[in-house]
């Protein structure tokens, strides 16, 4: 296999890579802020709000959603580098 053939199949698997956890990371964060979010100043000492409206009982735990959704933040941004790097390096020389 040509060497600049293998650099484009590295390049393009790690913009898949970058897209999917930029699409999953959304996803958690919209779940973190349409679930968690609204209700972040209610929460009794317990832990839990109650919200008569829907009769559904919120956890403060919800909070943690927001560790995966940092966590495939980062993750895109350094595969979204490591594809610019990769990128520049099989460049041409101008």
């Amino acid at each position: 296999m040509n060497p600049s053939r293998k650099s484009r199949l590295a390049q393009s698997l790690i913009l898949a890579a970058a897209l999917l956890c930029l699409a999953v990371s959304m996803a958690c964060w919209f779940v973190y802020f349409t679930v968690y979010w609204p209700y972040r100043n209610l929460f009794d000492e317990t832990g839990r709000y109650f919200d008569v409206q829907s009769s559904v009982v919120y956890q403060e735990q919800s909070g943690l959603l927001m560790w995966p959704a940092l966590a495939l933040s980062v993750l895109t941004i350094l595969l979204g580098v490591a594809w610019l790097a990769l990128r520049s390096a099989s460049a041409p020389p101008i």
